[in-house]
């Protein structure tokens, strides 16, 4: 019959016989290079890697400011294209000519509306003086106030669809001389993405804009995490195979997103570089507080119990705490103090060596 094989919890309690009655932790007596034990070579405990503790899917988001739609006000024919995908423009450059028969109407309402208004209020001031005088009848001067006030009227609707169209009541003049003519200009500075609007073509202003331009904003990135990132980590963006940039956190959201049930988080670059809006990528969260935190091989750490256990070579086995593993090394630190150091060796196979070696059949 085959001997049960010991298990770690009677290993840790034989240690501790051998030492202090008082002293649970396991025993810095541990020979693992005892009779029985088996050939195990020891390694040195590496600094902590750069591995990745939770990751969270990212994207660039587009700055508020950044982008401009050139669209006109009302219904336009375009007579003349300024700009072509590609192309950089300072704000208040043109980009394309139009004619908006509302505005014509509403330039041409205007200055109809001023003419009327400097001779009914010329005819007004003729018709004061001639009451001074006893000259006047009431029924003229209301006559004349009544024509005032509609004049008036005419020159606020009209003055307000210009301005609806960002042209100043003075420019009505320019538009009926120009034959109506608009040119739309570049609302910031940026480089032209889009040209929809085609030379004769008819647009109404529910069609979509005539032109897009986005402008360069410092990046803002925006991360979704479905795992809490660890208290002090530090976080990175990854794009492909770019190298990562350092993020600085702005802001996490106050709740969960109940749609994902996804932390939201936003970031910026650290050194304020420019990032496309709508590049998609990862955010990494990465070990801040690396103090006694080392990297060893997979196979280095055991379980027993439900906990994580590696061996000393001057110490024995030790409880640690599992930070981030990967196939290239494990980051870890000691559950209780003292702490691991790098350089410290550890057994390359920690389940190999805490099991005992067979015993005889009987």
């Amino acid at each position: 019959m085959k001997r049960r094989p010991t298990s770690l919890v009677q290993l840790l309690l034989l240690a501790a016989c051998t030492s202090q009655a008082d002293d649970p932790a396991p025993s810095a007596d541990h020979d693992p290079h005892g009779e029985h034990a088996p050939a195990i070579p020891w390694i040195e405990a590496a600094p902590p890697l750069d591995l990745s503790l939770v990751e969270a899917p990212a994207r660039v988001l587009l700055a508020p400011g950044s982008s401009a739609e050139v669209t006109p006000t009302y219904p336009a024919r375009v007579i003349l294209l300024h700009v072509q995908p590609g192309q950089d423009v300072a704000l208040g450059d043109p980009i394309v000519d139009v004619i908006m028969p509302t505005l014509i109407q509403a330039a041409g309402d205007h200055q109809a509306a001023t003419t009327r208004l400097r001779s009914y209020r010329g005819r007004r001031d003729q018709l004061e003086a001639l009451r001074r005088e006893g000259l006047s009848r009431l029924a003229e001067r209301s006559e004349v106030d009544i024509a005032i006030a509609e004049a008036e009227a005419q020159e606020a609707r009209a003055h307000a669809t210009l301005q609806s169209a960002g042209v100043a009541p003075a420019g009505a003049r320019a538009i009926l001389r120009s034959g109506g003519k608009l040119t739309l200009r570049a609302p910031i500075a940026g480089t032209v993405t889009e040209v929809a609007g085609a030379l004769g073509g008819n647009y109404d202003p529910t069609s979509g804009p005539l032109a897009r331009i986005l402008a360069p904003s410092p990046a803002r990135i925006e991360a979704r995490f479905t795992r809490l990132p660890p208290v002090n980590a530090r976080f990175e963006l990854r794009l492909g195979e770019a190298a990562p940039i350092p993020l600085r956190v702005i802001r996490e959201a106050p709740t969960i997103d109940g749609r994902d049930a996804a932390l939201p988080i936003w970031f910026e670059p650290e050194q304020g570089q420019s990032l496309r809006p709508g590049t998609i990528g990862q955010v990494v969260a990465l070990l801040g507080d690396t103090d006694g935190v080392v990297s060893l091989p997979p196979r280095a750490v055991t379980l027993d119990g439900g906990r994580a256990f590696v061996v000393s070579q001057g110490r024995g086995p030790i409880a640690v705490h599992v930070l981030a593993s990967a196939p290239e090394g494990i980051l870890l630190r000691a559950a209780e103090p003292p702490q691991l150091r790098p350089g410290e060796a550890f057994a390359a196979d920690a389940a190999a060596l805490l099991r005992p070696g067979q015993g005889d059949e009987h």
